[in-house]
């Protein structure tokens, strides 16, 4: 989510070709807080994948181990190792880090409640994966 917020903020030219909600964040100067605790963006990710089942995906990989979630991708569905990857879209090394407090990160979790069962799901399958593509 903080991603995601740090992204619109730094990818937006005018509002052009972009979506309401992202124009109104930026316009508006939403809070990392606000953005993340909005109507708009509750259980994002469970909106996004419009109920679909997780056991449907043949494969799910986890952001905080992307590099190697890539690996255990490649060794799974491309017969490959030691997959490179190229660094896009990444925070400057000068950029401020976030530390939410630990009320505000309860009420956060209890707010995408539904978004947070998704990623623990999401990440049991992704240590299966890693166990049995070794």
């Amino acid at each position: 989510m903080v991603s995601h917020y740090n992204f619109w903020l730094r990818d937006y030219d005018g509002g052009i070709g972009k979506g309401a909600l992202h124009c109104k964040v930026v316009e508006d100067k939403w809070s990392l807080e606000h953005f993340c605790i909005s109507y708009e963006m509750r259980n994002f990710y469970a909106q996004f994948l419009w109920s679909f089942p997780h056991e449907l995906f043949d494969f799910i990989g986890i952001t905080e181990r992307f590099d190697k979630d890539l690996q255990v991708f490649g060794r799974i569905f491309l017969n490959k190792g030691n997959l490179k990857t190229e660094k896009v879209n990444i925070a400057p090394p000068d950029s401020p880090r976030w530390s939410p407090s630990k009320e505000f990160r309860r009420q956060f979790e209890e707010f995408h409640a539904e978004d947070y069962r998704i990623y623990r799901r999401g990440c049991a399958k992704s240590e299966r994966q890693k166990k049995t593509s070794s």
